[in-house]
């Protein structure tokens, strides 16, 4: 398959974005826990970083991990790996529905920002692989 039919740097994008979002949650979720030293906080295990730390970092590390062999496969000239790859990061904000209300207003923020930016990379790549794919499928 033809790898260039996706511009490496959205390749590069999308990594960069990834890696942006989980050093976000994981900046605040010792921010929380700095804040909880100095002033302790009752939370129900819902309203806590623990659900992010538990399974939204480890999905993420885990899907960043596949991404990263997906690029490796596309710089090898192989494009369907990085397009279902791509594809993985489009839903990431439903995969996140966890409640915030531990976090700072500015690491809502950030990690918003690195959600639509993680999505906007994503989409790129998975409507562009797609749409190639699907064609040399139909030749």
């Amino acid at each position: 398959m033809d790898a260039s039919q996706i511009d490496a740097e959205w390749v590069r994008s999308l990594d960069t974005a990834v890696a942006g979002l989980m050093n976000a949650i994981q900046r605040a979720i010792a921010r929380y826990q700095a804040d909880s030293l100095r002033s302790p906080r009752v939370a129900s295990k819902w309203q806590s970083p623990e659900p992010w730390q538990m399974r939204v970092l480890p999905n993420l590390e885990r899907d960043y991990q596949n991404l990263q062999r997906s690029a490796a496969a596309f710089r090898s000239g192989s494009m369907k790996s990085l397009t279902l790859s791509a594809a993985g990061f489009i839903g990431l904000a439903k995969d996140m529905a966890f409640d915030t209300s531990w976090m700072s207003d500015a690491d809502r923020t950030d990690i918003g920002n690195a959600i639509e930016q993680v999505v906007r990379s994503a989409d790129r790549i998975h409507r562009h692989g797609y749409r190639v794919l699907q064609r040399q499928a139909n030749s």
